[in-house]
């Protein structure tokens, strides 16, 4: 099982060994509420999740105290690192968080090997995978034209969703918009020189869209893509159109 974390592999088996880890527990949540008038009770605004705490106790191994000593300097450079990728084998794949490391403390130093407790600090709450999904939707020319996506993983996606207009018969200011209906979560991009090849990317993860590269203002609000199936419409008020819509997200896990 390998254990990486800047590069490095805390469980090689040659020179490290994790003895355990705490990755499989859930960040902390935070739950915001609001108390209700007259009354003892509240009621739940929104559920978030906070920083991640993973927590390891490594053994470093070497064939001598002064090669122990030198490693273990090593070692604090790797882990003493801010913004780094920690990559665990997980099932049949890899989980990734993005950490800051730090030694918590050395538990036990002895001739040959020192076991060392360890705290990564995941800034983002969820592993995901290392790899993409992508699924699309070819040739739409219907307005407005809903269809769904089957989100995998066990926690909220960040799809980057990529529209491209394939043709297009529009003059003036005209909009296209992407709604999750489920939520009612929507985008809307208006623009007085829509044009075949035009490419618009509404971005969940960096929180942006851009039109042909260059960021643009929006209305509405980014939708939240939840695990599971999630209902979508695209629509615009163009004369004619075909477009070519694709979702590309990495699955989260709690």
């Amino acid at each position: 099982m390998d254990i990486v974390f800047n590069n490095l592999n805390l469980n090689d088996e040659t020179n490290y060994w994790v003895l355990n880890s705490n990755h499989d527990n859930v960040a902390q949540q935070e739950i915001g509420t609001q108390k209700l008038a007259r009354t003892n009770d509240s009621i739940v605004l929104r559920k978030n999740y906070g920083v991640k705490t993973i927590k390891m106790e490594v053994v470093v191994k070497d064939t001598s105290r002064a090669n122990l000593d030198s490693r273990l300097d090593t070692f604090k450079e790797y882990i003493e690192v801010i913004d780094k990728n920690l990559d665990i084998d997980y099932s049949s794949g890899t989980r990734r968080y993005i950490c800051s490391g730090a030694i918590a403390n050395i538990i036990d130093r002895r001739e040959k090997w020192a076991k060392l407790g360890l705290n990564f600090s995941c800034y983002k709450a969820f592993g995901e995978d290392t790899s993409n999904t992508t699924e699309t939707f070819l040739n739409k020319t219907t307005t407005p034209y809903t269809d769904d996506i089957s989100i995998g993983g066990t926690a909220p996606a960040q799809p980057d969703i990529e529209i491209t207009i394939d043709s297009v018969t529009a003059s003036g200011d005209k909009y296209m918009q992407l709604k999750n209906t489920d939520n009612g979560d929507y985008c809307k991009v208006t623009d007085d020189s829509w044009a075949a090849d035009d490419v618009l990317v509404i971005s969940n993860r960096e929180k942006k869209i851009t039109l042909n590269t260059v960021v643009v203002e929006y209305l509405g609000i980014m939708p939240e893509w939840l695990p599971g199936t999630n209902n979508w419409e695209y629509s615009d008020d163009f004369t004619a159109r075909q477009v070519d819509i694709e979702f590309n997200y990495a699955k989260r896990y709690l």
